[in-house]
């Protein structure tokens, strides 16, 4: 209920997968949270980018590098 608060008040407009039972976690070896993947085509997972970055400050940033890592794919 929070993150749907921070994502809704700091207008997110990227995907957000809530984990909440650590399964995708465990699978992807996630060490930080938050950590947020790009992936391409809707199957293959690019890059990935650990810790707050990308969330509030830096979000237009982390926007741009996705869409750079993906055009260079």
């Amino acid at each position: 209920e929070e993150t749907l608060k921070f994502i809704e008040d700091h207008n997110i407009t990227i995907p957000v997968i809530l984990d909440e039972e650590g399964i995708l976690m465990y699978y992807m070896g996630v060490k930080a949270y938050p950590t947020k993947y790009i992936i391409h085509d809707g199957k293959e997972f690019v890059a990935y980018v650990e810790g707050a970055f990308g969330l509030v400050e830096g979000y237009e940033e982390f926007l741009q590098y996705a869409k750079d890592v993906v055009k260079n794919k």
